[in-house]
């Protein structure tokens, strides 16, 4: 529980941004703007009184632009490739990293679908399934990453509701 039952906490409060852009009907674009004004502030001075400080950190901000080619001859099958800036601080300065991404998806039956791809020099593999709930459409997904550049492999589920 921290130091004599004291413990530090963070909060925080960012925003994402994203556009798509439907060119025709088997290719579109998209761009997201991710961690827009994100950053953790934490206090330590109810452990350290006087010693402590208050700090604030800034996430890295995050530049994704896409495109999705539904391939015409090859009924149910997606192609998607994204470009992944990312910066220090703000956004188009201070450049850290860039990373690539590319996958397939495809539609085996009705609401299930698999995936493939590569993160940023991992291999990705997994599944989807689409159901409706509360009347609106819903997505639930798990991938498999393999190590790639990371220390470790990765499971990444995610769960998607469509207003």
């Amino acid at each position: 529980l921290g130091i004599e039952n004291k413990t530090v906490s963070a909060n925080g409060v960012g925003f994402d941004f994203g556009i798509l852009y439907l060119a025709a009907d088997w290719l579109s674009f998209g761009a997201t703007f991710k961690d827009i004004n994100t950053k953790y502030r934490w206090n330590t001075q109810d452990i350290y009184d006087e010693d402590g400080s208050e700090t604030i950190d800034d996430f890295p901000k995050i530049a994704r632009y896409g495109v999705a080619l539904d391939v015409p001859y090859i009924q149910n099958l997606l192609i998607l490739f994204d470009y992944e800036q990312i910066y220090k601080a703000s956004f188009f300065k201070a450049k850290v990293d860039d990373r690539f991404h590319a996958g397939a998806q495809y539609l085996i039956q009705k609401n299930i679908t698999l995936l493939a791809g590569f993160d940023d020099g991992a291999v990705t593999a997994g599944a989807g399934y689409q159901f409706p709930i509360f009347g609106k459409t819903s997505q639930i997904y798990y991938a498999f990453v393999t190590p790639g550049n990371r220390p470790e492999e990765e499971h990444v589920f995610t769960w998607s509701l469509e207003f």
